[in-house]
């Protein structure tokens, strides 16, 4: 069965619209091959001509001179251009979705200038027959400074549009059979600035697979293959899918679609914009019919004549119209980004033509006192990958005197040169984006730093074998939760829990599950298995149709794994439109990266190939996802069935330490330890993973029942006056323990003794124990004394004296201090004033 692709008159594939949105920070399915819709919108310019001015006619020159010839001046001019980059976006922060942010836009700024200037680095793999025609166009391109009414612009070169705030329809905006009339009626006339100014371009969600398009410029030149008029100042410039706008090789941080993505290098806007400069096709537009006539022209002399356009990456010599080799890398050939290369000095006699000839919007350009005169030096950095709960400084440089404006993830904002990211977590990390400015001369700048946040081990669920234990008596510590998470297997026969079926294409040619037997020609009574499947049927869409369709695996976690890999059975029947990857995020969709690429067939009907793919670079992420993605035009069909994510489970390394008490054992580094405190203790377990930066930690705690600490109410009593005792420290103790009081000297015990607390009456100086009881017969015991206030006996150091003469008195057993004295006279006489003393004389 042959497959036959739907043309267009200006040379582009028809692709579907996608049927919804992408959300904030997700990214747009990519077409199968590159698609210019400049000629099919020149088509219809020409057709609004004529209706508005009778008499307009739409002829294009076919004139063959050179263009050197029709210029007015031999010399080439450096021409330095200002850019407003208009970002058509649905409401999101800058950097998610449509809303593509100043990094991604200025790496397509380097991409232009470095294409235009000759300087691009892989300008040296040009073929050596064509490497003497390789061009400076001599254009550079700067980012606008001031806006039309000579406001400096927040943003060097930008021009933010929320599409909500104009009252326009949501995206993705044009047809899929090409028609951009909405972008060329409503949204260009609404949000042009003045075009012999700024050069204006449009970056949306295009429909229809179209990468971009341009408005010619008018002839006023008298170039071949331009029509007099390329069209209104009001719809003049450029406009560019948001997945093909910027490098990501330059800045890997954009928005640059799903998956593998041939137009990710920035070379759609050098090709569009050559056709705004006046470049035609490089092989004349003349794919009418299969494989061209060559019969079409581009009107350069230095370019071959060339059949039709080149898809992919031709290998070279691609020889067709009898020529020594297409310039299949010429950047305005259909070639994949990575296989463009050059200019010629053909074109680039026609861009210096248009340029000289005082065209309307091209030459006044070279004028424009709009532009920025250049940019800050700007540069970022952060203190490195970090594990959770620690700190990261993000750092900014630039010149003397600057501001900065810092913008991060969860809406991150600081002022600051350099700002910490205090109690850092897996949520924080991400791209920050730094704004340099200074308040005289060049525009900001911005740079950019990816804080990375390792992942962790899972934290461990500590557990004792009994939460109290008595003094010296053992505790048995242990960990759960640190297994490893089981890993996802499908075999498609029940309800596949938590997997996702898109389809952006054909209704009938994405993935669904097929009952078995399946039949569609040439499948008959088809399984993979003999039970039910997966299948994209893209035959079944018809000519014309296309496939862009994803089955997605639930979020799993490979924490804990050393060694990941994935396998499944399918079958491929392989057409070269086809894209059939398998793509993994970490980021929940974020980005995709692409596993395993099919470009050949895999498996045959009769027999299914068993795929392995390697998931090594995987390993110990909270969050992984895993896509099969189709994306081609009326081919043939993917099978999938018994998919298996399989693991080796790393040896966890275990960290025992003491956070407080004590009874750790010698030996810490087991799964389960041994504790035998004497007092309430807390332990830690500090949990690591061979290969893993970081780590885990939890606690535990394990009490000791305590030595009741004894008091009585009063520690010194008269003789039979009672003194309560009590243990100070066990009213909160649950369970309740038992309690035992003895003597263990003295007197005043009472009868009761198994109370918490108790009187006694001691008539003498006594010694009471309490014996605690604890659940497990753990008996722990302590005492305590009550002195009993003694009778004084008295001596005298004379017991017979002279009248008038001195004895003294004192009491022999009643300690020096904590005593009061008051001596009184029984009969007789000699008592002194003072009588509040221990003697007396």
């Amino acid at each position: 069965m042959t497959k036959f692709y739907s043309v267009l008159a200006g040379g582009f594939l028809s692709v579907l619209a996608l049927g919804s949105l992408p959300a904030a920070g997700q990214t747009q399915p990519i077409p199968p091959h590159r698609t210019c819709a400049t000629e099919a919108v020149n088509s219809r310019i020409q057709e609004e001509l004529k209706r508005l001015y009778p008499g307009y006619t739409s002829t294009r020159s076919t004139t063959q001179a050179p263009a050197y010839t029709l210029r007015t001046g031999a010399a080439n001019v450096l021409y330095t251009l200002p850019v407003i980059v208009h970002v058509i976006h649905n409401g999101e922060a800058v950097g998610k979705g449509y809303n593509i942010n100043a990094l991604q836009i200025k790496s397509q700024l380097d991409v232009l200038n470095e294409d235009y200037r000759n300087s691009n680095p892989d300008g040296a793999l040009t073929p050596g027959i064509y490497q003497p025609v390789r061009a400076d166009m001599e254009v550079q391109f700067v980012p606008a400074k001031y806006d039309p009414n000579g406001n400096l612009l927040a943003e060097p070169g930008i021009d933010r549009i929320n599409r909500n705030t104009k009252g326009w329809t949501a995206p993705p905006y044009g047809t899929a059979n090409g028609n951009t009339a909405y972008i060329d009626n409503v949204i260009k006339p609404g949000s042009y600035w003045d075009p012999a100014r700024y050069i204006n371009i449009w970056v949306m969600d295009i429909n229809g697979g179209i990468l971009g398009y341009a408005q010619f410029p008018n002839n006023t030149a008298g170039l071949g293959g331009l029509n007099t008029s390329g069209g209104l100042a009001t719809t003049d410039g450029v406009v560019i899918s948001y997945v093909a706008y910027g490098s990501r090789a330059k800045y890997p941080g954009g928005n640059y679609g799903s998956g593998t993505n041939p137009y990710d290098k920035g070379r759609t806007l050098s090709h569009e914009l050559g056709h705004w400069f006046s470049l035609r096709h490089i092989w004349g537009d003349d794919n009418t019919a299969a494989g061209g006539t060559c019969s079409g022209s581009d009107y350069v002399t230095d370019t071959p004549n060339q059949a039709i356009q080149n898809f992919g990456c031709a290998t070279f010599p691609h020889i067709t119209c009898s020529n020594t080799g297409d310039m299949s890398m010429n950047y305005m050939d259909y070639s994949d980004d990575a296989c463009l290369y050059m200019f010629s000095q053909g074109q680039k006699d026609r861009l210096q033509a248009v340029m000289a000839a005082t065209t309307p919007r091209r030459s006044e350009l070279a004028t424009s006192t709009v532009g920025c005169p250049g940019l800050v030096a700007a540069a970022a950095a952060n203190s490195g990958a970090a594990c959770a709960g620690t700190t990261v400084t993000l750092t900014a440089t630039g010149p003397a005197g600057a501001t900065y404006a810092w913008t991060g993830p969860n809406g991150f904002t600081s002022t600051q040169q350099n700002p910490a990211l205090s109690n850092i977590t897996a949520a924080m990390a991400g791209e920050y984006l730094v704004q340099v400015s200074v308040t005289t001369g060049a525009c900001a700048n911005f740079a950019s730093t990816t804080v990375t946040v390792n992942p962790a081990p899972p934290v461990p669920v500590l557990a004792p074998s009994v939460s109290t234990v008595c003094p010296g008596s053992s505790a048995t510590l242990t960990a759960s939760g640190i297994s490893a998470m089981a890993l996802p297997r499908e075999n498609f026969n029940g309800a596949a829990t938590g997997w996702t079926l898109t389809n952006n294409g054909a209704t009938t040619t994405g993935w669904q599950l097929r009952s078995t037997p399946y039949t569609y020609s040439p499948l008959t009574n088809y399984s993979i298995d003999g039970t039910p499947f997966l299948l994209a049927n893209s035959d079944i869409g018809g000519s014309g149709s296309v496939t862009n369709t994803t089955v997605t695996s639930p979020v799993f976690s490979t924490t804990g794994y050393s060694a990941l890999q994935l396998t499944f059975q399918h079958y491929l029947r392989y057409i070269s439109s086809d894209v059939a990857t398998v793509e993994v995020t970490t980021n929940g969709g974020a980005t995709w990266t692409a596993a395993a690429t099919y470009s050949a067939t895999q498996g045959t009907v009769a027999a299914p190939a068993t795929a392995t793919v390697n998931l090594d670079a995987y390993v110990n992420q909270a969050t992984v996802q895993v896509r099969w993605r189709y994306t081609t035009s009326y081919a043939w069909y993917w099978a999938l069935d018994n998919v298996s994510f399989s693991g080796t489970v790393a040896t966890p390394i275990y960290a025992w330490s003491l956070v407080s008490g004590d009874g750790l054992p010698a030996t810490t580094n087991t799964a389960a330890i041994s504790v035998a405190p004497t007092q309430n203790s807390v332990y830690r377990l500090t949990l690591a993973y061979a290969g893993l930066a970081c780590t885990s930690t939890s606690t535990v705690n394990v009490n000791a029942y305590q030595v009741p600490v004894l008091a009585a109410s009063a520690s010194t009593a008269c003789p039979g006056s009672p003194a309560t005792l009590s243990a100070t420290n066990l009213a909160s103790v649950s369970p309740a323990p038992t309690y035992a009081w003895t003597l263990v000297s003295g007197d005043g015990l009472p009868a009761t003794t198994n109370t918490a607390t108790l009187s006694v009456t001691p008539t003498q100086n006594s010694v009471y124990r309490l014996t605690v009881t604890y659940p497990g017969s753990c008996a722990l015991s302590s005492t305590v004394s009550v002195a009993a206030v003694p009778t004084p006996a008295l001596v005298a150091s004379a017991s017979v004296v002279c009248a008038g003469s001195t004895s003294q008195l004192s009491a022999t057993n009643v300690p020096a201090t904590g005593y009061t004295y008051a001596w009184t006279l029984v009969s007789g006489n000699g008592l002194p004033a003072t009588v509040n003393t221990p003697t007396l004389t």
